[in-house]
């Protein structure tokens, strides 16, 4: 009988791989939440060590709890400080075989959801004249990806989404308002678009615009009786309102006070009241003014009668003798004479009825 004889031979194996995986890859998280880095290693026998650090020499400001091959980061609650690059290493140290590294890293990004805006003005806005709006959106993260709009009504005056480098981003609106704009509303909206999440926060401001005086109306040229009332009204539309100033104009042009306020109101007329009015409707941007006549007349006048104003009854001695006279007999006066006292009337005063 032949004997056999069986040689198994066992060759050594190659040691297993050593793998490191974090998660997640791309972390993002919101200010004020909760993060967790996940470090897993695997093809190791022997226990693993675990190390925590940043890419630059700062602290991590985590939680670190470590579980045979698995190890968490926790950042709780998050904030912008925990903006960093982490890096996780691990060590594996199997009996008999060389020591195994191995390192991942990842970047950690924050982001804070803008507030809502508030909106500001150097001064007062005034029709025609530039003035700055500001809008300020506090505590935003990462300012880079903000988006600031305006908005006059639903028309975008100015959209900015340049990079800024601060956490609280202004923006500023150079407009030169119109007094149709008085009264309308004025947006600032901020957009932090992020991929993840997105968020818009806005805030509504009413304008109130100055502007000058405009569509002034005054009372049309009045005549009034001697002795009778009248009343003279003038207005104007204007922000802030406009006060309303009354003056009588002599006939040099020179000019007095006759009253305050939207309506002028004589109780009893006198030849001094005859003459031509200006009303002046001013506020603090500007004024306008507006003027009328008013023509006092005897309360006697009728067909027959001359019509003598005041300033009349200075002229030539001669013209006032020969008035007086047909005055007096006016309704036994012929045609002739009545025509040649209407004449003499017209140059001494200038004026004939």
């Amino acid at each position: 009988m032949t004997a056999f004889a069986l040689w198994i031979v066992l060759l050594p194996t190659a040691a297993s791989k050593f793998v490191l995986n974090l998660t997640p890859k791309h972390p993002m998280a919101r200010v004020g939440d909760s993060l967790v880095l996940t470090c897993k290693a695997s093809g190791c026998a022997e226990a693993v060590t675990f190390t925590w650090s940043s890419l630059i020499d700062r602290s991590l400001y985590g939680k670190t709890e470590t579980n045979g091959t698995v190890s968490l980061q926790i950042f709780n609650p998050l904030g912008i400080h925990h903006i960093n690059t982490v890096v996780c290493k691990a060590t594996c140290r199997t009996k008999g075989e060389d020591t195994q590294n191995a390192q991942r890293s990842t970047k950690v990004n924050v982001y804070a959801l803008p507030k809502d805006p508030t909106i500001s003005r150097s001064d007062l806005l005034t029709e025609g004249q530039e003035s700055n709006l500001t809008c300020t959106v506090p505590d935003v993260y990462p300012a880079e990806r903000l988006i600031i709009e305006w908005l006059l009504g639903d028309e975008v005056l100015l959209k900015q989404d340049e990079h800024l480098e601060v956490q609280t981003v202004t923006s500023v609106l150079k407009y030169r308002p119109t007094a149709q704009n008085n009264g309308q509303n004025v947006t600032c909206r901020a957009t932090l678009d992020i991929g993840i999440d997105k968020r818009t926060r806005e805030t509504v401001a009413s304008m109130t615009v100055q502007y000058s005086p405009r569509n002034i109306t005054i009372s049309e040229n009045t005549q009034v009786k001697i002795g009778d009332g009248f009343t003279l009204t003038c207005r104007a539309e204007g922000n802030p309102e406009p006060t309303v100033l009354w003056r009588k104009l002599d006939q040099d042009g020179r000019s007095v006070v006759a009253g305050e306020g939207a309506t002028l109101l004589v109780e009893e007329a006198s030849w001094s009241h005859g003459g031509e009015y200006e009303c002046v409707a001013h506020n603090v941007v500007g004024n306008l003014t507006a003027h009328m006549t008013v023509n006092v007349q005897d309360k006697s006048v009728n067909p027959k009668t001359v019509i003598i104003p005041a300033a009349c009854f200075v002229f030539m001695t001669a013209a006032a003798t020969t008035l007086m006279r047909f005055l007096k007999r006016a309704k036994q006066a012929s045609s002739y004479e009545l025509e040649r006292t209407r004449i003499l009337a017209y140059k001494s005063c200038r004026y004939s009825p």
